[in-house]
């Protein structure tokens, strides 16, 4: 499960930030990607937070069992939340932006 999730970590990365990319109103990239990298910068911490914590209250014999139910603790959690992404309505809604500005 590990391998899995290290191999597509990559092309997932990459694809929701073309998504972000094509819901930022147009002469907004720059102020929009900052704010996305600091998010996503910001927060990867709490991984390795959890591993850490969770490895030292129940022993380091449990290390590989907690990093794999963390990570699919962030799946569960993750996934759902960017399928409610409505990419088409972010999409006519930074247009409309843009076009105000």
């Amino acid at each position: 499960i590990v391998f899995i999730v290290g191999v597509n970590l990559g092309p997932v990365s990459s694809y929701t930030r073309s998504i972000v990319v094509t819901m930022i109103p147009p002469g907004f990239q720059t102020n929009f990607l900052s704010f996305y990298e600091l998010t996503q910068k910001g927060t990867a911490w709490i991984g390795p937070l959890v591993i850490g914590t969770l490895s030292s209250l129940l022993g380091a014999e449990y290390f590989s069992l907690i990093s794999i139910m963390t990570i699919l603790a962030e799946l569960l959690i993750g996934l759902p939340l960017f399928w409610l992404v409505d990419v088409e309505r972010g999409q006519r809604l930074a247009q409309a932006y843009g076009e105000a500005e």
